[in-house]
């Protein structure tokens, strides 16, 4: 435990349904399902940046994070803030892309120009969508993988 790390728990979406959780104030990965043997995969990092790195040390390819950052999040009070994870010079392009969306939006609003409120909300609304697909998608493979161990017919390298 990190008492000087953010209160910042993450939840990193895998290729293939693997979840990598990393608790708030945690030095701990641990990634979901067991193995095939019933063993907990635990990687510990040395700091609360080192997540995407620790992962990629692994070849474990990122394809979203749940960030939960505040105790209502934790308990399902309210929603994680989900980003599709992208590796490239800006990592959270379409979260980004909302949130200047969102931006346009609220400026358009307040100079009272219906049009580009208009235009600039749905764009916002679609990039949203497109996020929320995205976890959808995420949480859909790492049920499939979830019911196939916990059922113990998961084959070494099996495709679904």
């Amino acid at each position: 435990m990190n008492k000087d790390w953010p209160y910042c728990g993450r939840i990193a979406y895998l290729s293939g349904g693997v979840l990598a959780t990393n608790e708030p104030l945690s030095d701990v990965i641990t990634l979901w399902p067991k193995t095939i043997d019933g063993k907990v995969c635990e990687i510990s990092i040395e700091t609360f940046g080192k997540l995407y790195y620790a992962l990629k040390k692994y070849n474990l390819l990122i394809v979203g994070v749940d960030f939960i950052t505040n105790p209502l999040e934790a308990t399902g009070e309210a929603p994680m803030q989900f980003r599709g994870y992208v590796e490239q010079d800006i990592i959270w392009p379409n979260w980004d892309a909302m949130d200047k969306w969102a931006s346009l939006s609220l400026s358009a609003f307040h100079n009272k120009n219906g049009l580009a409120y208009d235009i600039s909300n749905r764009i916002n609304f679609q990039l949203n969508s497109i996020n929320n697909r995205l976890r959808s998608l995420c949480l859909a493979y790492h049920n499939q993988l979830n019911a196939l161990a916990l059922k113990n017919i998961f084959k070494n390298g099996q495709r679904f």
